[in-house]
């Protein structure tokens, strides 16, 4: 590293061991001390780098996998998994510090053509996952956050009424979850949630439902909530509650929780064998029940914590259903 006067400016010239070439930059200075004590903040700032190691993508998939299992849901291990995997038979398997904008941008590209959502899905996860990347220090940049991914088109949250509940509920033949669509449809609650929810969670004395964390389980946003009991479904719940034989509310055959794919599955498979809509999914439940609250006027920010979103944006996919509050604005032009 050395000092070089080019008209009135000092310059510094050295060798980046990062980047692998010299560089050359202006001290901004024009007295020889000051780019003196220019070089050596800037010497200081190097040495404080670390070079990223030489980890394969595939070395680096694995060990955020293994980091995720005792930070996430296992439905968001998933995700990351299929997200590496599709990322890693379009990329091959270099070195993460030589993974460019480039070309995260290109598997975005043709990821999205092929299937939006699916682009979509794997822009957040991979970028959360390089975002760590750099917290590990195996990369300087996140080649994915200066990338932006084509506009999904906007569409409305299916939605089902109780009488479609009534038909679907009406194919399946095991008692446990007929109930368990019944609740969800009232309560909003992910397929997870109700997978694990215990009697201990259930106060019949408040009309309370408490969405918690526990060892075995933990909510999507992390956070417990509390949602307050229907008066439709108390009378089930009671029922349930006399019969109950272990911890869990809607126990599989074996007494213990149920896979929130076999909840999703069969669902499916309901509404299929009720001739619905094949549009109609398990979280179409949760949907409904956000809707209804948004009809009758209940705030988006009440929703929000009911549901139990992060960040109200996710929230404001329902706005559209507050018709009564868009109706009295355009009342108000003259």
């Amino acid at each position: 590293m050395f000092i070089f006067k080019r008209r009135e400016t000092y310059y510094v010239e050295y060798y980046d061991e990062l980047l692998e070439k010299t560089r050359r930059v202006s001290t901004g200075k024009k007295s020889k001390a000051e780019a003196t004590k220019f070089v050596s903040e800037l010497r200081q700032q190097l040495k404080q780098r670390i070079k990223p190691q030489g980890i394969l993508l595939s070395q680096f998939r694995d060990e955020y996998e293994e980091h995720a299992k005792s930070n996430h849901s296992a439905k968001y291990v998933k995700s990351i998994k299929l997200s590496f995997k599709m990322f890693v038979e379009f990329i091959d398997d270099p070195k993460l510090n030589m993974i460019s904008v480039r070309d995260a941008e290109r598997f975005i590209t043709v990821s999205h053509r092929r299937a939006a959502t699916a682009g979509h899905l794997y822009f957040r996860t991979l970028k959360a996952a390089f975002n760590k990347g750099v917290t590990w220090k195996y990369i300087e940049t996140n080649p994915f956050k200066s990338v932006k991914p084509p506009k999904l088109v906007k569409r409305y949250p299916k939605t089902i009424t109780k009488k479609d509940l009534d038909s679907i509920i009406e194919q399946v033949e095991n008692k446990v979850l007929k109930e368990l669509y019944l609740i969800a449809y009232y309560t909003g609650m992910r397929q997870s949630e109700l997978a694990n929810l215990k009697w201990d969670s259930i106060d019949l004395m408040q009309n309370v439902i408490t969405v918690k964390n526990t060892d075995e389980f933990r909510t999507k946003s992390k956070k417990d909530r509390q949602i307050p009991i229907s008066s439709i479904i108390i009378p089930s719940l009671k029922l349930m509650r006399k019969r109950k034989k272990t911890e869990y509310v809607f126990p599989n055959i074996q007494g213990y929780s149920y896979h929130p794919d076999t909840i999703s599955h069969k669902f499916k498979a309901a509404v299929r064998d009720a001739e619905l809509s094949d549009e109609i999914h398990f979280h179409c439940l949760r949907h409904s029940f956000a809707s209804n609250l948004v009809r009758q006027g209940t705030s988006l920010y009440v929703v929000k914590e009911l549901l139990g979103h992060g960040d109200i944006s996710t929230t404001q996919i329902y706005s559209h259903l507050d018709n009564d509050s868009l109706a009295e604005a355009i009342k108000k032009l003259y």
